[in-house]
């Protein structure tokens, strides 16, 4: 697949996004240790993300329990985590609204669903051991379980979409289910690559898993909603990249409705915030994450940005409260935007002269201190120049409001007014540098813990905080 194929694919995936079968909702409860919630689903290709024991799981399983009660009401699973649960579950099918309620504690199910659409589950991990496993136990008979004529040569086009997955250059590819009873098929593979011949028995797992999810995808009937646990499992993060192309592809191709549960930032950082759902643990239990919070758990789950923007400040103090104002009024913009302190107006204005203006994909600006704002004068900048709120230094802002308000500023400090008063007592007559690191001496806390919470006194100024908010939308706009 080309780049170019893919990027398109993806547009695609969202400009068309009517499915003959999927999911619109799923209402839960009762689940132990997953608060009760609604999930939506509302692209063809949706992942439902999160940390290692938030329930994703679970939810899948109880998505699935609601799709096909009759096959998986046995399951150990079902005893163990959703025998208190109760499901009530909304799909789309050919254009209708059709439901299915479940009851387990009571043993209430009711579908609308028909039974001829079509719906597969990939528990990915789980078939991959289970399948190598089989392959090592049986050995000396594979030859004998497997039915002739079962094995089938892929064309060029498939091979291509196979070698662009595994990221191998295989010349030949068969592939095969073995059919036992009461099991599911095992997917068995032989194939050639740089004249070595080998199957299935000596794969790794990655290329059992990879095999197995590309064969059962690409086999599903048009139309089908699909089911997928942790996709990433056991294979690359250049393979995982390129499996989620394949996927937005076939599911464009055969109008496929996909869920996938990952918690690989590979997996999901193509997708957009309302293709991905986020679990977090909280006080009383695994819950889905408000969609406001999309991009702090795009972070959290070790998701980066691209850094887009660097902004130079002239020193220590104006770097950490630049850093602190962003991350308060835009979370995204913080995780796009390297604050560099680069030692005084000087050097900034230097940088702002030197750096080519036809730098790619990074954006940069000079920030000066206030008590610059009327004395910066550069000679054809090639890059904006920015001030900081107020008319002097941020070290003398904080303690002009401070002592000015120091109850204010003994409560953000978690000290008494008496103590706070003593402190700055003893350091009148000191510059406004001084004053603000030998504050944190007397206080015996850390640089950035002494910004912080002047900050938040400082900020508590109304004109101070529409300061800011005007200085973010000024950067965010470049």
């Amino acid at each position: 697949m080309r780049s170019a194929e893919t990027a398109e694919r993806w547009k695609d995936l969202r400009k068309s996004t009517r499915r003959e079968f999927s999911v619109v909702e799923l209402s839960y409860s009762g689940i132990p240790g997953l608060e009760a919630g609604v999930l939506r689903i509302e692209s063809p290709i949706s992942a439902i993300c999160g940390l290692n024991g938030v329930s994703k799981t679970t939810l899948l399983r109880a998505l699935r329990a609601s799709l096909d009660w009759e096959s998986v009401k046995a399951e150990k699973f079902i005893e163990a985590r959703l025998r208190q649960a109760q499901l009530s579950l909304t799909v789309n099918y050919r254009g209708e609204r059709r439901r299915a309620n479940l009851d387990i504690r009571n043993g209430i199910y009711n579908s609308e669903i028909p039974p001829d659409a079509n719906f597969l589950h990939i528990d990915a991990p789980d078939q991959a051991v289970k399948f190598q496993t089989f392959f090592g136990s049986n050995t000396s008979t594979l030859d004998d379980l497997i039915e002739p004529g079962a094995m089938r040569a892929l064309d060029d086009a498939s091979r291509s979409l196979v070698n662009y997955i595994c990221k191998k250059d295989y010349s030949t590819v068969s592939i095969g289910e073995i059919i036992l009873a009461d099991a599911e098929p095992i997917i068995f593979c032989r194939v050639i690559e740089n004249d070595h011949h080998y199957d299935s028995i000596t794969m790794s797992l990655g290329e059992i898993s990879l095999f197995n999810i590309f064969w059962k995808v690409s086999q599903a009937p048009k139309g089908s909603l699909i089911i997928i646990e942790e996709p990433e499992s056991f294979i690359a993060p250049s393979s995982q990249a390129a499996l989620m192309d394949y996927l937005v592809s076939i599911s464009v191709g055969r109008k496929l409705s996909l869920i996938v549960a990952s918690h690989s930032p590979t997996i999901v950082s193509p997708l957009h915030s309302n293709e991905v759902s986020f679990f977090a643990r909280m006080p009383g239990g695994a819950a889905l994450v408000a969609a406001d919070q999309f991009d702090r758990m795009r972070h959290l789950v070790g998701l980066q940005y691209p850094r887009k923007r660097v902004i130079f400040v002239e020193d220590r103090a104006a770097r950490a409260f630049v850093k602190l104002l962003i991350s308060k009024l835009d979370y995204k913009l913080s995780l796009e935007v390297y604050v560099s302190s680069v030692g005084g107006e000087a050097h900034i204005k230097n940088l702002l002269q030197t750096i080519s203006a036809d730098t790619n994909d990074i954006y940069f600006v000079g920030l000066f201190d206030g008590d610059m704002r009327g004395a910066i004068e550069i000679d054809n900048p090639r890059w904006p120049i920015r001030f900081l709120p107020g008319n002097n230094s941020i070290e003398a802002q904080f303690r002009s409001v401070i002592c000015g308000n120091v109850e204010a500023g003994a409560q953000a400090l978690k000290i008494r007014d008496d103590e706070l008063s003593l402190i700055l007592a003893s350091l009148e007559g000191a510059d406004d540098h001084d004053w603000f690191e030998d504050l944190g001496k007397r206080l015996g806390w850390t640089y950035d813990q002494v910004m912080m919470r002047l900050f938040d006194v400082w900020f508590q100024v109304p004109e101070n905080a529409a300061a800011c908010r005007e200085l973010v939308e000024d950067l965010k706009a470049g």
